[in-house]
């Protein structure tokens, strides 16, 4: 889906790089957001597969959520937190 949506020489800049920040008036490592309400989007949706993906044993999950959680514009968690789903296996709850 992503190779026949986004144009080539978008895809060619690497993500995150200021390069392609720079094509979408973002700062490097900043991601795009949809403004909605209810919130929506490619954004929250990200944060569920890559949560999915910590638990699963994925060997490049941690590492994928780190680079989540380092971006340039965090969501604040206060504001929709129904999208605030974490790797259960880095955040045991609390008893």
């Amino acid at each position: 889906v992503y190779e026949e949506s986004v144009d080539p020489k978008v895809r060619a800049m690497g993500c995150g790089s200021a390069r392609m920040g720079a094509a979408f008036d973002l700062q490097a490592g900043e991601m795009l957001r949809w403004r909605r309400k209810p919130p929506r989007g490619y954004v929250l949706y990200m944060q569920i597969g890559l949560a999915a993906a910590v638990d699963s044993g994925h060997p490049k999950g941690p590492a994928a959520w780190q680079r989540w959680l380092d971006r340039a514009n965090p969501r604040d968690p206060n504001r929709s937190p129904e999208w605030s789903i974490l790797p259960r296996s880095l955040y045991p709850r609390q008893r």
